[in-house]
């Protein structure tokens, strides 16, 4: 094998670990809109694999996408695009786990308001006393 088969090959590799990643952050957003934490944890440990995978991968990039798709580079065209979509993926991903941290806030001061009538082995709440005038 020579070594521009060789590159070619990494470059593959590269490619298909950034799609991968892209995909992996697509289904956490849809388990984070499902309230599955189950398939999010699992989502979010094969984020962290594809990530370990990438990260001997870097130096491996083309310095110019542009230039080498002029000279008939597919490949290199192919991997910034889905660089591109992966930080557009990451973006929403961003925006979505504020919005959870935010409306899991809210759930948890809810459930810490009204504790007591969401446990059924809770105690019966004493009767009230109110206050009322008769004329």
């Amino acid at each position: 094998m020579s070594q521009a088969d060789i590159t070619r090959k990494q470059q593959l590799d590269h490619l298909a670990q950034v799609r991968a990643l892209a995909h992996e952050i697509e289904s956490a957003i849809v388990a984070i809109g499902q309230n599955d934490l189950r398939q999010f944890q699992s989502h979010l440990a094969a984020q962290d694999a594809v990530c370990n995978r990438l990260l001997p991968a870097q130096n491996l990039l083309p310095v110019r996408a542009e230039n080498q798709s002029h000279n008939g580079d597919e490949l290199a065209t192919e991997i910034r695009d889905a660089h591109l979509k992966l930080a557009q993926v990451n973006r929403v991903y961003a925006a979505v786990l504020k919005r959870s941290v935010r409306t899991t806030g809210l759930i948890a001061s809810l459930y810490r308001a009204h504790a007591q009538g969401y446990d059924r082995n809770a105690p019966v709440p004493e009767k009230r006393h109110t206050w009322s005038c008769e004329a």
